[in-house]
């Protein structure tokens, strides 16, 4: 795989009940390596939402949990 991206992921199959983890590389200088449980990994790629509003004052209203109603206004 090193041969064809410099971005790859490998997953590690343990024996028992494990968890399994990813190991994403990175080999652009300097090589990295990050080790992570696959459910962690699975979110992080697949459901977390990396395009969303992110202002402070938004994810902090968002958060709470005793907030009874949330609104859009698009114009």
């Amino acid at each position: 795989m090193k041969k064809f991206t410099n971005h790859y992921v490998a997953l590690e199959a343990p024996s028992g009940n494990a968890t399994p983890q990813v190991h994403e590389f990175n080999n652009n200088p300097p090589p990295l390596v990050h080790i992570k449980k696959l459910d962690e990994y699975l979110v992080d790629r697949f459901l977390a939402c990396h395009h969303g509003d992110n202002r402070p004052e938004f994810t902090s209203a968002v958060k709470t949990s005793d907030l009874l109603q949330l609104q859009f206004l698009v114009r």
